[in-house]
């Protein structure tokens, strides 16, 4: 393996444990990247930088169809940074995963009425939605660490005394969680083994 150019950075086996580390540390909106020593790191930046509140609550109030074309938009990078910013916003992840998970699901389906035909079309359609797919599965991944990551933070905050900060929404959330944690853990996990 070359040696690393960014040998002060942490070095981490995976994507996912890179991102894991960026979301402990309380900076979950770090990218990671594969340096070409073999090992992974986080970028010095954030990836996505913050959404507008404003567009924020907008989301929040949107149609599920406006929602899931936002997703769709996001996924095929056609977002602005702003609305990619809001997905990955806190108030926003669990509709974001729920969104996208129908998403695949519908691809999934539109994919299974496609196998009884093999004309150059429906091959060459069949590769464009695999890869599709994959993005999609990457961005559920993604997302499974952003919630994980955000869980720790409001843990945290908790710990700190900092409830203050943490709307009664996100208290609710919490609450419904806790109440339910080996339902959530159970779900977490289906979530992140059919990635």
């Amino acid at each position: 393996m070359p040696q690393c150019p960014e040998e002060k950075k942490r070095k981490f086996t995976s994507r996912e444990q890179a991102m894991l580390a960026a979301g402990e540390s309380g900076r979950p909106d770090l990218n990671s990247y594969l340096c070409v020593c073999g090992w992974w790191h986080l970028t010095k930046k954030n990836s996505v930088g913050r959404a507008s509140e404003q567009l924020v609550q907008t989301l929040r109030a949107a149609s599920e169809k406006e929602f899931a074309s936002l997703v769709l938009a996001e996924l095929e990078g056609k977002a602005t940074p702003d609305e990619a910013a809001a997905l990955r916003s806190d108030d926003l992840l669990w509709r974001w995963k729920q969104a996208l998970s129908t998403l695949l699901v519908e691809s999934q389906q539109q994919l299974n009425a496609t196998l009884d035909r093999d004309d150059s079309f429906t091959r060459e359609w069949r590769k464009r939605r695999q890869r599709w797919v994959q993005q999609a599965a990457a961005r559920r991944k993604e997302m499974s660490l952003l919630l994980r990551s955000l869980q720790i933070r409001r843990a945290e905050e908790r710990r700190a005394g900092k409830d203050a900060r943490v709307t009664p929404r996100n208290r609710a959330i919490d609450r419904l969680i806790n109440a339910h944690q080996d339902e959530f853990d159970r779900l977490l996990k289906e979530e992140e083994g059919a990635e």
